[in-house]
């Protein structure tokens, strides 16, 4: 798939097959309306409409874009690595042709792209140890004790595809490879949550499950502390809600240093007054993988 070709794919179906759907309507059906799927808000303030035969869309709290824009923000990846994920969920499809409110085609929600084939122990043999180990910089044994080796199947096009996936709460996993990201089984996206023990007073957020792996990296993994990965900054709401519900005494936040970031950090500090923000130990880049594998090429050069 091309980047003109991503631009005219239907990015409201796109939405629906992501989980969110609109609240509200404007300008006679042809402005649809969400909450952010970006970060976590009570007031629609995210709308799209179908403008110089593409989709653009606009979050009042963000920046606004193309279907391309969108999707690199979202899965937090360049344009290459959008291209391949809306190719995978685009692929044996019709781009969009019309606008609202001609529109007739129906957002296939309940049709999984995916079926998992099989789940394996993180081991050698496929490029996911390069990957994880040389590229992300992980050390092996707490990627043996937290991935999985993900085989899967698009079922538009019939091919077999692997990951490594990091279990998340409905039991699916969440995947990653150097050009994909995603959940498989998709209906299962949701949070990861570690615990190390049911007495603990202090959470660890993170943004994903990398960063979190890069955390046990450089610090360990401690049994005096639980560990929550929100997957999505949609999710950040929610994630409030369940650290509320276990009444920690101490969080502490590692989300990523852009603006979506900044605003989850934000929210958790206006919610959870107990919330220490850790960014700054990674201030001069983007997240603490980023962080991590910068300071793995110090040591190689020492």
């Amino acid at each position: 798939m091309n980047s003109d070709q991503a631009k005219k794919i239907d990015f409201p179906s796109l939405l629906s097959k992501l989980g969110f759907e609109p609240v509200k309507t404007a300008k006679n059906g042809n402005e649809l309306w969400y909450n952010s799927p970006l970060r976590g808000e009570k007031t629609a303030s995210f709308h799209t409409s179908y403008l110089g035969g593409k989709w653009i869309w606009k979050d009042f709290g963000d920046i606004g874009g193309t279907v391309i824009d969108f999707v690199m923000r979202y899965q937090n990846t360049d344009v290459k690595g959008a291209l391949a994920f809306l190719e995978s969920r685009a692929e044996g499809r019709q781009f969009f042709k019309n606008p609202l409110p001609q529109r007739t085609e129906q957002p296939e929600a309940t049709r999984e792209i995916f079926t998992l084939k099989e789940v394996k122990n993180f081991g050698f043999g496929y490029s996911l140890e390069e990957y994880i180990i040389k590229n992300r910089c992980i050390d092996i044994e707490i990627a043996r004790q937290f991935l999985k080796e993900i085989h899967f199947t698009n079922n538009t096009n019939g091919k077999n595809y692997f990951a490594v996936g990091f279990q998340n709460t409905k039991g699916g996993h969440e995947i990653r490879n150097p050009f994909f990201k995603g959940t498989v089984p998709e209906a299962t996206k949701s949070m990861s949550f570690i615990k190390t023990g049911e007495d603990n007073k202090t959470i660890i957020c993170f943004e994903g499950f990398i960063d979190f792996l890069s955390y046990g990296t450089l610090f360990g993994i401690k049994n005096n502390e639980n560990y929550l990965m929100l997957n999505t900054v949609s999710y950040t709401k929610e994630a409030v809600e369940m650290i509320k519900s276990g009444h920690y005494s101490q969080v502490k936040t590692f989300f990523d240093n852009d603006k979506a970031g900044q605003e989850a950090t934000e929210y958790f500090k206006n919610e959870l007054p107990n919330t220490t923000p850790q960014n700054m130990i990674y201030a001069q880049v983007k997240d603490l993988n980023e962080h991590l594998t910068k300071f793995k090429q110090l040591e190689i050069t020492k």
